[in-house]
C-alpha cells in the first residue's frame, strides 16, 4: 500500500462517522454552560447553591424522604455503608454481575463483599442464591437493578428483613425506570445512582445518595462535607473535560478527537478521576481505604446541568424505551422471546443486553456497520480484576454470572440515536441471528433461562 492509500485509509478510519455505545445527554448549549463556568470555578471554587437545589428537586421527584448529592456513586455506596455503621468485621451481600465501582464502594468503607449468583432472566441476585449466602456477618445487601431491568426486589427484601439487614439499591443504571410497585430505587433503605458520561443523565461526573427510610441524612451530610472540594484547578479541569466529551463523543465528530481526549487524560491535561476514586489515590501514610479526595465536591454548574436534564427525563426514557421496543421486535421476528420483566412498560433501559453464542461477532458485525457496541458487563466484576480475590471472589462463585458474562454484548439505547443509527443496529443484529445456525434457538434459551446454556453451568 503506498503512502496516499494509507493516508486515505487512516483518514476514512478517523473521520467515517460512528455510532456510539455510550452518550451523554449534556446538550451543546449546556457544554458551553460548562466551560462559561471555568473561570468562576478557578477563581471560587465550589458553589453549593446548585448542588442543593438539585437534591430538593431530586426528592421532591421521587417523593424520597432525602437526598444526598456525591462525586460519584461508589462514594456514596460507601458513605451509605459508613453511615450505617457497616464497615471492619461486617459482610455485604453484592450481585455477582457488576462494576468494580460497587465492589470499591464496599471495601472502601472497610466491609467485605460477598457475592451473590444471579438469576438469569433478571441479571441481578439471586433470591435462593441471597439466602444460601447469609452469613453470622451479614450486615447489608445491595440489590441490583442490571442496566434498569428490575431485580426482584419483594423477596429479596424480605430476606434481608428478616435478618436485619440494611438494604440499599443500586439504581445506577436505571434512572427513569420502573417496576410495577414504583420506580426502581424506592423500595429499599437507600439508594444510589450514578451520573457518570455514560449513564442517562449526565454532566460528566456525578453520584446520588437517596434516604427512603432511616435516620442517616445528617450522618450522610457530615461524611460528604467533611470530605470538602477538588482542588480549583480540578474543578476547572473537569468542566473542560466534561464539555469538551460532548462534542468529541459525538457521532458527527471526527474519532481523532475522542482518541485527543483520552490521550490527554492520561498526562493529565484533562482530570482523571482515578485519582480521586482508584487505589492511586490513596495516601499510604493514612489509615483510611480511601483516597483522600474520595468526597470531595465539584462546581456546581454540574449539578445545574443535570437538573435540567432531570426536568427532561421522560422524553430521554421515552426516546430509549422506543429504541428498546425496535430491538424486541426484531428478536421476536427470529423466535427470540425475551422476559417479561425486560418489556414490562414501566422499563426503560440503560443499555440493551443481548445473550448469544458469540458476543464478539456481534459486535464485529456492529463495528462493520459504524456501530460501537459493548460488553457491560463481561464478568461477575468488570472490568475483570487480575486478582479477582482482592475483591473477595473466586472464579466460579458465581456460575452463572460468569456464564452471561462470557455471552453478553450491549446495543446502544442513547437518546442522541438517529432513526438512521437505529435502523443500522438492527439490520446488524438481524444480519447475525440469520447467518448462524442454531443461533436464534441458543439466545431464546439463554433469554428463558431454562436452556441447555445456564441448566448446565
Amino acid at each position: 500500500m503506498n503512502l496516499c492509500s494509507t493516508q486515505a485509509a487512516l483518514s476514512k478510519k478517523l473521520f467515517r462517522r460512528r455510532t456510539w455505545m455510550s452518550l451523554t445527554s449534556l446538550s451543546n448549549a449546556g457544554a458551553l454552560r460548562l466551560l462559561g463556568a471555568t473561570p468562576g470555578a478557578l477563581l471560587f471554587g465550589v458553589r453549593n447553591a446548585a448542588r442543593q437545589r438539585f437534591e430538593r428537586h431530586w426528592s421532591e421527584r421521587w417523593r424520597a424522604q432525602g437526598a444526598v448529592a456525591f462525586p460519584s456513586a461508589r462514594s456514596s455506596i460507601t458513605a451509605l455503608l459508613v453511615a450505617s455503621d457497616i464497615g471492619p468485621g461486617d459482610e455485604v451481600l453484592v450481585t455477582g454481575y457488576t462494576c468494580e465501582a460497587v465492589a470499591e464502594g464496599v471495601t472502601a468503607s472497610g466491609a467485605t463483599p460477598v457475592w451473590v449468583d444471579i438469576d438469569p432472566t433478571r441479571l441481578s441476585m439471586s433470591p435462593e442464591a441471597a439466602k444460601n449466602a447469609i452469613g453470622h456477618q451479614t450486615r447489608a445487601m445491595i440489590i441490583q437493578h442490571t442496566f434498569g431491568i428490575p431485580a426482584e426486589s419483594a423477596p429479596l427484601i424480605e430476606i434481608a428483613r428478616e435478618n436485619d439487614m440494611f438494604v440499599l439499591e443500586d439504581a445506577a443504571l436505571a434512572v427513569g425506570s420502573a417496576a410495577p410497585e414504583g420506580p426502581l430505587g424506592s423500595f429499599g433503605d437507600a439508594s444510589v445512582y450514578s451520573f457518570e458520561v455514560s449513564k442517562r443523565i449526565s454532566a460528566g461526573w456525578g453520584g446520588l445518595a437517596q434516604i427512603n427510610r432511616g435516620d442517616i441524612e445528617v450522618r450522610l451530610r457530615e461524611i460528604r462535607n467533611d470530605g470538602g472540594s477538588l482542588p480549583r484547578i480540578d474543578l476547572t479541569r473537569r468542566l473542560v473535560h466534561a464539555a469538551l466529551g460532548r462534542f468529541a463523543l459525538s457521532p458527527h465528530a471526527p474519532s481523532i478527537l475522542g482518541y485527543g481526549m483520552a490521550g490527554l487524560s492520561r498526562i493529565g491535561v484533562l482530570h482523571d478521576s482515578e485519582t480521586y476514586t482508584g487505589t492511586q489515590g490513596i495516601d499510604p501514610e493514612s489509615d483510611s481505604a480511601v483516597p483522600a479526595r474520595y468526597y470531595a465536591g465539584q462546581a456546581g454548574q454540574h449539578w445545574s446541568e443535570l437538573d435540567r436534564q432531570l426536568n427532561g427525563l421522560f422524553q430521554i426514557t421515552r426516546r430509549a424505551r422506543t429504541i428498546s421496543d425496535r430491538y424486541v421486535s426484531v428478536l421476536r421476528s427470529r423466535g427470540v422471546e425475551l422476559p417479561a420483566s425486560w418489556t414490562e412498560p414501566g422499563v426503560k433501559m440503560v443499555r440493551f443486553p443481548v445473550m448469544c453464542s458469540a458476543p464478539d461477532l456481534l459486535l464485529e458485525g456492529l463495528t462493520k456497520a459504524g456501530v460501537e457496541g459493548g460488553k457491560w458487563f463481561d464478568y461477575p466484576i468488570a472490568p475483570r480484576p487480575e486478582i479477582p480475590g482482592s475483591y473477595n471472589y473466586e472464579p466460579g462463585r458465581c456460575p452463572i454470572g460468569e456464564w452471561v458474562g462470557q455471552h453478553m454484548a450491549n446495543l446502544p439505547l442513547h437518546s442522541r440515536l438517529s432513526d438512521g443509527d437505529v435502523d443500522a443496529v438492527c439490520s446488524a443484529l438481524d444480519d447475525f441471528i440469520s447467518s448462524r445456525d442454531g443461533e436464534p434457538e441458543f439466545m431464546a434459551a439463554a433469554a428463558s433461562g431454562r436452556g441447555e446454556p445456564i441448566e448446565h453451568v
